[in-house]
Formats: C-alpha cells, sequence, structure tokens
C-alpha cells in the first residue's frame, strides 16, 4: 500500500467517523448493506441458492462503520466434490488480494 493510498484511507475513515456519530450513520449503514450485498452476490454467483448471514457487529446495533468489519457467512447446499465451495473460497481470496 503506497503512502498517498495509506493516507487517504485513514482520512476517509476519520470522515466516516465523525459522520457516523450524527446524522450519517443510515447512510453509512446502506454503504454497508450494499458492500455486503455486492460481494455475496460476487462470491456466490452460479451457486445454487446460498444463504448469506452478517455476523458480528454488523448484525447489531453496536456497529461502528469506519472500524467494524463486515463478517459474512454463506452456507451452500451440498455439493458432493466441493466444487462449488472452492469456487467461493477463490473469489474470496481474489477479493482481498485486490
Amino acid at each position: 500500500v503506497t503512502t498517498r493510498r495509506a493516507e487517504g484511507v485513514g482520512l476517509m475513515r476519520r470522515v466516516v467517523l465523525f459522520t457516523d456519530r450524527g446524522g450519517g450513520w443510515w447512510l453509512w449503514q446502506r454503504m454497508y448493506v450494499a458492500i455486503a450485498r455486492a460481494f455475496a452476490a460476487f462470491v456466490c454467483r452460479g451457486q445454487r441458492r446460498p444463504a448469506v448471514y452478517v455476523r458480528g457487529t454488523g448484525a447489531s446495533d453496536e456497529v461502528l462503520h469506519g472500524l467494524s468489519d463486515i463478517d459474512l457467512v454463506i452456507v451452500t447446499g451440498p455439493d458432493p466434490n466441493r466444487v462449488g465451495h472452492k469456487t467461493i473460497l477463490e473469489r474470496c481470496t481474489k477479493a482481498r488480494e485486490s
């Protein structure tokens, strides 16, 4: 991570934390939901009826936008050869590395 990028991320985090305490909470909550849905759609694409659940502070009123992670649990149907499982893990790894 370049220094310039790290500074930009730090600034954005401070903005989110500052506005999260006031009227901006609803905006950041919707952003977290949109990010979680987009990520789930990406990693579960092509899977048969996966169920995705939000865990941790993201599933409670204690979420602190800008600091809290978005923790997801993905449950898939029967997959005897674990092809779908491997595909989801590969996509999660790819998303984490980008």
